[in-house]
């Protein structure tokens, strides 16, 4: 029986990562530190030894999520989409309101981010339905986000909102007698 070799060695080779792969993969940690530290001159070197990285929607979503307005404002200037979901089925605009980041909220939306993509527009089987930009804002009470959102929502969409609202917050109406 000839012997064709070690399959898990087959498989190890073929997952490897390429050199270019790592070195990639170094940019964008770097790119992460520096829009952890607010450091736009860093953010701008690295895209620029790197420029694929200026369309890196990881890098985006840790600028939404620490708050980089700048480095937010970059990645949308480069491109990127404002509507892409993550790899968790989450859009940029899901994320800066729930964090309650009302200008990024603002630049997402003139970008082209859409207020009434629900979850369940991304992934069939999710299990937040209904959860909206609009309903994100009302959650963590930003009355100003709510009313920058509201005229911007389709009405069913701000009917979920509603439901979901008076549901978590136990405002639901009892049964009457039956």
């Amino acid at each position: 029986m000839a012997d064709d070799g070690d399959p898990w060695a087959e498989l190890d080779r073929l997952t490897e990562p390429t050199a270019e792969q790592r070195t990639l993969s170094a940019a964008g940690e770097r790119l992460r530190y520096a829009i952890t530290r607010f450091d736009m001159d860093a953010v701008e070197a690295v895209v620029g030894e790197y420029p694929s990285l200026k369309n890196d929607f990881n890098c985006f979503f840790h600028a939404i999520e620490e708050a980089n307005a700048e480095a937010v404002r970059f990645f949308l200037a480069h491109g990127v989409d404002p509507n892409a979901p993550d790899e968790s089925g989450r859009t940029p605009l899901w994320v800066a309101s729930s964090v309650g980041y009302d200008l990024v909220v603002q630049w997402l939306v003139e970008a082209g981010a859409d207020p009434n993509v629900l979850p369940e527009d991304v992934d069939l089987e999710a299990e937040r339905r209904g959860e909206s930009a609009l309903f994100y804002a009302a959650l963590h009470g930003n009355e100003e986000l709510v009313a920058y959102l509201w005229p911007r929502t389709r009405p069913d969409v701000r009917a979920v909102a509603r439901e979901l609202m008076r549901a978590r917050l136990g405002l639901l109406d009892e049964p009457g007698p039956g």
